[in-house]
């Protein structure tokens, strides 16, 4: 038996059905698996409001805490940068490497 056109464009069909299948297979896997997630928070967030009482007291405390029970504050962190010629020398602009004396 030879291999023909037809053969060829068979089988081409098969792949393309193949990926065609697997693509939505994998797309409705998707939104089956984000809409299970989202009506699991939604419930999450309805059970939330409705007893507020039950909300987990460890939520409401600083995650990070330093010697003596006092909170770590946030910190900037500052840059300054100084292009320094040799005397008597101008340059328009810094340029890479240079000579330190």
């Amino acid at each position: 038996m030879s291999y023909t056109s037809r053969d060829r464009d068979r089988g081409r069909r098969a792949v393309v059905a193949a990926t065609g299948v697997g693509a939505v297979g994998a797309l409705t896997a998707t939104g089956w698996l984000m809409g299970a997630a989202a009506s699991d928070f939604a419930a999450q967030q309805a059970a939330r409001q409705a007893d507020p009482t039950s909300a987990d007291p460890a939520a409401d405390a600083p995650t990070t805490t330093a010697p003596g029970g006092r909170r770590e504050r946030p910190y900037v962190t500052r840059v300054t940068v100084r292009y320094v010629t040799a005397a008597g020398a101008v340059s328009p602009a810094p340029g890479p490497g240079g000579a330190l004396t």
